[in-house]
């Protein structure tokens, strides 16, 4: 009841002096404060964005932080993704994938997260789900049923039972791990918590401060949601943006994408709590929790340390000024923090939190490696007074970690008169504090790994001399206006580059594509391809001007079919804007842009399903090769073929495609029909929307503004030519009479049909004698169609 009734008169004595101040507030760099209701300029492009009359992105002043008083404080997640390095990302972990699904767009193995917030750009209504790269993954969360604590090694069940595990793996539902008694498999709906094995916080930052910041040149850009969220991103992977009335806050978004993220993030200007700014190498202490906690108290036993928060879960606060980050605690408590060799300096405020009032009386000290103060404060009173300890260097020892103790203590001797018995208002704030580090020695190293990892170069080897040379930047993809990508590109310091790799050549595999591009304010790169030595060419990098994806670099590789080989890359630059975007590396049948789905192929009659036709694949004259199909009244079909899972849109990315292409004929009857499967289903039947099949997972994993509509829907996806069927719902009539002879059809699929993905095909002879197939391709491209044309099967002269 005592300590109710003293969290009470502090959270109403907070409360009072909080009354009538503006909505925002913010620290520069110059120590100014500014206050303002309302932030202008931020839907003008031609205009700077302000605070009051501070430029919010000043580089000359540079914003230190900023608040939203407006926002709740203190919001806990129920479900979230943690990092080390500082980041949380409040949403459920719903699956995994391994990054292959298309060999032209590679990927890191990542989770597929629905988020709290709304992050979807404007012009898509529907929420969708993040993809989250495994790197720096430190906990997970479900149902909280563990501890506070983090143990690496360990999870929970929903149910409250834990298991210790030795290593993980997993699937696309769930985790397989080692135990002690062997082992064990869990669905993600069992999980409760999952905390991962121990990663080097300090590290993860390293890595992700170099991805999104590579010269270190650009500013870090934390931000607090008000679902619990903390992202962070860099002036380079920055960009305001807003939709619909530029006017109104409530249609402001920053375009984002922290490093851990492997797609852009729309947040809503007012979900934002708190923004932070700094250097990557003056980091804010506050990303980090401490190694160990010593908390005592004589009252206020469940007043427990907070990051970023009083111990009252409020806003850090003295009597006159708010602070943008630090660490609440109550009573006598340290905090202990193991730094990194390469931190060299350390600097904070302190003061009694300004619910404490002009009570309270602590004795605050931090203590370095020798155990020797390096500052110290004695009997502080009340919350008007901010003590400061500028920066303190720290003795370097490369192959030693620094150990320091920020220490509270109630004070006793020399307790001022009026000072509160024992440690009722002792509420001590640490505000700001910062770790400078010095990364210039770790830079190199990380850099290297960073590059390692980028998602086009995985699988290849750069030599250690190379893979230092490399540098990375961070670009703004705006070929798609509707949907920026931010892009990773690279280039070497030096002139030449090469990379390499070894690969099995299929039975049937017939091309090498190297998939990378510049962009138009790039400069020309050149890659010469050798396979086991050879030269197969020079190639000049591909520039991406459209929304659909340039061609990639193609190699024909049918005289190594069945082999293993070596292949090298060597890059030649033309000067130091020669930036490449490395995408992927894929070896196929088809030429990419054209996926076969019939020609000369003895099985597919054993693929489509006999209704109440007859399928036979024979050579009876075929339009081109040396068989076509023939079906028998009424039709054969499939809605899952093998190996047919194809996406048809407006502006087609490779694996993806808006052409249609085959041949049929006809001699009686009077008409004939050739139907797609759409999502596992012909007709009107609801398509499957699981798996591969969800539209809303294209829409996600991909260019994410196009929406499906129902044209295809109401044509069933079906074309029909000859006499025209009048009952509803009626198939896409093509205009003329039944083809008697070989008639070859080209259709823009996604004119005819709009967004769908392909996944069957049935072919339906209606009535009458025999009908014929044969030739039957998706394209991706106009160029795609003419190669068709001219230099795959040539067609046999139709019978007189």
């Amino acid at each position: 009841m005592f300590r109710f009734w003293v969290v009470a008169v502090l959270f109403a004595f907070a409360f009072e002096q909080s009354q009538g101040a503006d909505r925002y507030v913010a620290m520069f760099e110059d120590g100014v404060r500014v206050e303002a209701n309302e932030i202008q300029g931020w839907n003008d492009q031609n205009s700077q964005t302000k605070i009051g009359d501070r430029v919010l992105f000043d580089p000359g002043n540079h914003l230190r932080w900023m608040i939203d008083r407006e926002q709740p404080v203190g919001v806990q997640p129920t479900m979230y993704v943690e990092f080390g390095g500082g980041d949380r990302l409040a949403g459920e972990v719903m699956s995994f994938a391994n990054g292959l699904e298309n060999p032209y767009e590679m990927r890191p193995q990542y989770l597929v997260v629905k988020p709290m917030a709304h992050v979807h750009p404007p012009e898509l209504s529907d929420p969708v789900e993040l993809h989250v790269t495994m790197d720096w993954i430190q906990r997970i969360v479900w149902d909280q049923v563990g501890s506070d604590e983090l143990q690496p090694g360990n999870l929970w069940l929903r149910t409250g039972a834990s298991v210790g595990f030795r290593s993980l793996r997993w699937t696309q539902t769930g985790v397989t791990v080692l135990t002690n008694d062997g082992v064990k498999q869990f669905l993600i709906s069992e999980l409760g918590e999952l905390h991962l094995p121990k990663i080097d916080p300090w590290t993860a930052y390293g890595e992700q401060a170099v991805s999104l910041s590579p010269d270190g040149d650009a500013r870090l850009i934390q931000l607090i949601g008000n679902d619990g969220s903390r992202w962070t991103t860099s002036s380079k992977r920055f960009q305001p943006r807003s939709s619909g009335d530029r006017n109104r806050p409530e249609q402001w978004y920053l375009l984002i994408q922290p490093a851990w993220s492997l797609t852009p993030i729309w947040l809503r200007f007012r979900t934002i709590h708190e923004w932070r700014s700094f250097v990557p190498t003056e980091v804010p202490l506050s990303n980090f929790v401490p190694d160990s906690v010593k908390h005592q108290a004589v009252f206020g036993h469940g007043l427990d340390w907070q990051i970023n928060l009083n111990v009252q879960r409020g806003m850090l606060q003295s009597l006159n000024s708010d602070f943008g980050w630090g660490f609440g605690v109550h009573g006598s408590s340290e905090l202990v923090f193991e730094l990194p060799s390469h931190a060299t300096a350390i600097r904070t405020k302190y003061g009694l939190d300004r619910s404490a009032g002009d009570g309270g009386c602590v004795n605050v000290e931090i203590i370095g490696n020798d155990g020797q103060s390096l500052t110290k404060h004695l009997n502080l009173v009340g919350s008007e007074t901010v003590g400061e300890m500028d920066w303190q260097n720290l003795t370097i020892d490369r192959n030693q970690r620094h150990r320091i103790t920020f220490r509270t203590e109630m004070a006793h001797e020399g307790r001022p008169k009026d000072a509160d018995p024992f440690d009722i208002r002792d509420l001590l704030n640490w505000y700001e504090p910062e770790v400078r580090l010095d990364l210039s020695s770790q830079h190199a190293e990380t850099t290297a790994r960073s590059i390692r990892r980028l998602p086009g170069l995985v699988g290849w080897t750069i030599s250690t001399s190379d893979v230092h040379s490399l540098k990375t930047k961070n670009v703004l993809d705006v070929s798609d206006p509707y949907d920026p990508q931010f892009r990773v590109v690279v280039r070497s310091v030096n002139r030449s580059w090469s990379l390499s790799r070894t690969a099995k050549i299929g039975d049937h595999d017939a091309w090498l594509a190297i998939v990378a591009s510049r962009f138009e304010s790039h400069s020309n790169s050149a890659i010469e391809v050798r396979i086991d030595g050879r030269g197969c060419g020079e190639f000049d990098v591909p520039v991406r001007v459209s929304m659909t994806d340039p061609e990639p670099i193609l190699v024909p590789v049918e005289q190594y079919q069945g082999r293993k080989v070596s292949i090298e890359l060597i890059v030649h630059s033309s000067d130091d804007e020669s930036w490449i975007d490395w995408r992927g590396f894929s070896l196929s049948k088809d030429r990419p842009g054209i996926l076969t789905i019939f020609e000369d192929d003895d099985e597919f009659a054993f693929l489509l399903n006999p209704q109440k036709g007859i399928v036979t694949v024979d050579g009876s004259k075929p339009y081109s090769g040396a068989k076509s199909l023939g079906i028998t009244p009424e039709s054969a079909g499939n809605p899952m073929i093998p190996g047919l899972n194809a996406w048809i849109c407006e502006f087609p990315r490779l694996g993806q495609y808006r052409y249609f292409v085959f041949a049929w004929k006809k001699t009686t009857g009077t008409k004939l029909q050739l139907q797609l499967a759409e999502r596992g289903r012909f007709g009107d039947g609801h398509p499957r929307t699981d798996g591969a099949f969800s539209i809303e997972s294209f829409l996600r994993s991909d260019r994410r503004i196009q929406t499906a509509d129902d044209r295809g829907r109401r044509f069933r996806y079906c074309y029909e030519q000859g006499v025209a069927t009048t009952q509803s719902p009626v198939p896409l009539w093509m205009n003329g009479d039944l083809p008697r002879d070989w008639q070859l059809v080209q259709r823009d699929l996604f004119s005819d049909f709009g967004m769908f993905a392909v996944t069957g095909i049935s072919l339906n002879c209606v009535d009458g004698d025999e009908a014929r197939f044969d030739h039957i391709y998706l394209a991706r491209t106009k160029p795609d169609l003419e190669y068709l044309a001219n230099f795959l099967t040539k067609p046999q002269p139709a019978t007189p």
